[in-house]
């Protein structure tokens, strides 16, 4: 009886290390995600999963967003197909922020 309780005790144990190493953090970075795609606006630079980069210019409905990803031309994805918020490092300007400066000066 001992040699089926240790047995059913390690079945346990393999089933929670399971959990703990593969289930847990892949439902931790679906939340993230999804609080990451809820908390989309207008003016975040984002990248796909497909690699184009851009700048969030309207939220059409719940499922559409237009990007622009250069001056005047503009795309519109699933909000789906949205992968990251890109930022720009601290400390690091903008190209619009140096190309409005060298404007400025000239």
């Amino acid at each position: 009886m001992t040699s089926l309780a240790t047995q059913l005790l390690l079945i346990a144990i393999v089933f929670i290390v399971f959990f703990l190493v593969l289930v847990r953090p892949q439902q931790l970075r679906l939340k993230r995600h999804s609080e990451m795609l809820a908390g989309l606006r207008p003016g975040l630079r984002i990248a796909t999963v497909g690699g184009l980069v851009g700048t969030i210019v309207s939220i059409d409905d719940a499922n559409l967003l237009t990007l622009e990803i250069a001056d005047g031309m503009t795309v519109t994805i699933l909000r789906k197909a949205v992968d990251t918020v890109v930022e720009p490092a601290a400390g690091v300007r903008a190209a619009t922020d140096i190309r409005d400066q060298q404007c400025a000066t000239a």
